[in-house]
């Protein structure tokens, strides 16, 4: 791109690096090169190591080869997406809602919020004992929990987002008589977005960790169960590929939501 220094034209070539960057496909060359690099370094350290605490690359591919082929990685997948997706959409609705009245309800959000807080610093892993009580081994105990592990992101979230509306837009959208849903829908709502997207990425990740908790403790089943189940048997190669599943699977519903956020929040990218 030609740069004007003193009055004349000046060429300016930019460095392979940046060339690379600007590449769409060669931003992901760094990734796949510390992938490659990953599955070299524990082959190798598990074959030297025999593979009992580091499996090697090649066995935990064969073992999840396996266990596709067999159709236990599917039969097992299905109730755990099931499970998943039922715990987050309810998350996800209660989460908004609740954030959204305490962030415009003074009195009612110093009143929750300390038993929101104490609940959140609870690890659902000791809910388990009461909830089983309470709920049973079935489906809707395990809702519960990957409920509770997904909806506190998102009510810290959405009620910040509503804090952080412009108080001088919505104090001018009064002064000329604005109804309450069109201050909500033009000037609250759009502020609070971003964090909505921020809550559905950290929601993402505690509700996995809660699925694989509610299907190891409450029923052997899932995802859940056949990490516990390898995790037993000290079948390294198979836990591992079971395990793999979980990073691949947040990861692709966090892109979802990435691109989620980009459809409903473009001026985030200027």
């Amino acid at each position: 791109m030609p740069r004007m220094v003193h009055g004349s034209a000046v060429r300016v070539t930019p460095s392979p690096v940046s060339r690379m960057l600007a590449d769409p496909w060669g931003r992901h060359i760094p990734l796949a090169v510390t992938i490659v690099v990953i599955i070299l370094m524990t082959e190798l350290i598990g074959r030297l190591g025999g593979g009992l605490v580091i499996p090697p690359a090649s066995a935990v591919a064969a073992a999840f080869w396996d266990l596709l082929v067999s159709g236990r990685l599917i039969a097992a997948l299905i109730p755990s997406l099931q499970l998943l997706f039922s715990g987050l959409i309810a998350a996800v609705i209660v989460g908004t809602l609740l954030g959204f009245v305490l962030a415009r309800s003074r009195r009612l959000d110093a009143i929750t919020s300390p038993y929101i807080a104490a609940l959140y610093a609870t690890p659902e892993i000791a809910l388990v004992p009461i909830l089983v009580v309470w709920f049973g081994y079935e489906f809707a105990g395990r809702f519960v929990i990957v409920f509770l592990a997904a909806v506190f992101p998102m009510i810290y979230n959405v009620s910040a987002g509503v804090r952080t509306a412009p108080r001088d837009l919505e104090d001018m959208a009064k002064v000329f008589d604005a109804p309450r849903l069109t201050i909500m829908s033009r000037v609250v709502l759009p502020a609070s977005v971003p964090f909505v997207f921020a809550g559905l990425r950290q929601s993402i990740g505690r509700g996995i960790v809660g699925m694989i908790v509610a299907e190891a403790y409450l029923r052997l089943g899932g995802i859940g169960g056949l990490v516990f189940i390898f995790g037993a048997r000290f079948s390294t190669d198979y836990l591992v590929a079971a395990i793999l599943v979980l990073p691949v699977l947040g990861l692709l519903l966090t892109k979802l939501v990435d691109l989620g956020e980009r459809r409903f929040t473009p001026w985030a990218r200027s």
